[in-house]
């Protein structure tokens, strides 16, 4: 499962036309305070609450499509998965899916951080990313 729990007041809206699939999602103020910022500071929440746009819907047919890389292009960049020790939105199986069908180079944790990383703990981000960036 990719979305964890209920969306509750974010809106699916229906524009092509299609029967029961809808193929756009803006995320509600409530779905947003306790499932994608419930770790980060409010001012960021209410920032996010005003900035928020619809998304397009992507069914998990298209999520799964293999993509063919090349490994001299894609193949040669190291790959470093970031989880989100307390992130609400996406589940752990899932993320623990895209890990194992495509690995990475390495998998890094930051505690405290909910789906939002950059905004509830940017300072164990930046650390994280300079970590990485050195080890290149």
């Amino acid at each position: 499962m990719l979305l964890q729990g209920s969306t509750g007041d974010s809106v699916y809206t229906y524009d092509e036309g299609v029967k029961d699939v809808p193929t756009t999602f803006i995320c509600g103020p409530n779905y947003l305070s306790s499932t994608l910022y419930n770790l980060s500071p409010p001012e960021d929440i209410a920032l996010a609450i005003i900035l928020m746009r619809p998304v397009r819907m992507y069914s998990m047919k298209d999520m799964l499509k293999e993509i063919a890389m090349s490994k001299q292009k894609y193949g040669s960049v190291k790959r470093v998965y970031i989880l989100s020790e307390q992130d609400k939105a996406i589940s752990k199986d899932f993320r623990r899916s895209i890990i194992e069908n495509d690995p990475t180079d390495e998998v890094k944790e930051i505690t405290g951080s909910d789906y939002m990383v950059m905004i509830s703990q940017p300072q164990q981000l930046f650390v994280c990313l300079q970590e990485i960036a050195e080890k290149a």
